[in-house]
């Protein structure tokens, strides 16, 4: 008998088989794509609009720094070009000689080289800071400003000063342009520019 349940094993149950075939039957498949003829299937138009909705609303909204950007480019490269023809256009000019530039007048007029007092007094001091400032010394310097007399916008200032305790006149010449000193020579030295 054991044998025999050993056969039946190996036996096939219809009755199980039509029920497997029925749910198979039961469960929804979706129609392939393509069919045993090779014909393709058309893909839904509706749910492809869906999607293409769905991508465009997900989508964040693209700022407008190109335009800005654009416009920001095109307003440097204007600059730049502006530039580079009024520098064209004045060199032109000045090669022509149409503009002319540090012309000497054909015809000198007189100018006073003389300054008021005020203005005598302001230029002395101020080189007279400037010198005492530049020159060491253990004591007060004495210091004389011979002349005083300006030629255009630039004055110029000469004079000697003193060491304490001695006698030797040692003189000293200085350039003032715009209240500011621009040379001090002393003895062949400019004092003004030197580097400590």
């Amino acid at each position: 008998m054991a044998d025999n349940k050993k056969k039946n094993s190996k036996t096939i149950n219809f009755a199980e088989k039509k029920r497997e075939i029925a749910n198979k039957k039961q469960i929804p498949t979706e129609p392939p794509l393509i069919h045993h003829d090779n014909r393709v299937i058309q893909y839904d138009i509706n749910k492809m609009r869906e999607k293409i909705n769905q991508k465009s609303k997900n989508k964040k909204p693209r700022k407008s720094t190109n335009l800005s950007r654009s416009k920001v480019q095109l307003a440097l490269y204007s600059v730049i070009f502006l530039l580079f023809m009024i520098l064209a256009v004045y060199r032109v000019l000045a090669i022509t000689h149409i503009i002319e530039l540090d012309k000497p007048p054909e015809k000198f007029v007189s100018q006073s080289t003389k300054l008021s007092t005020d203005e005598t007094v302001k230029y002395q001091d101020i080189v007279e800071s400037l010198l005492a400032k530049e020159i060491k010394a253990n004591g007060n310097i004495d210091m004389v400003t011979t002349s005083v007399h300006k030629n255009g916008d630039t004055v110029f200032c000469s004079g000697y000063f003193t060491y304490p305790d001695e006698k030797n006149k040692i003189y000293f010449d200085s350039v003032v342009k715009k209240d500011k000193v621009a040379s001090l020579l002393v003895n062949g030295f400019e004092l003004k520019d030197r580097k400590k």
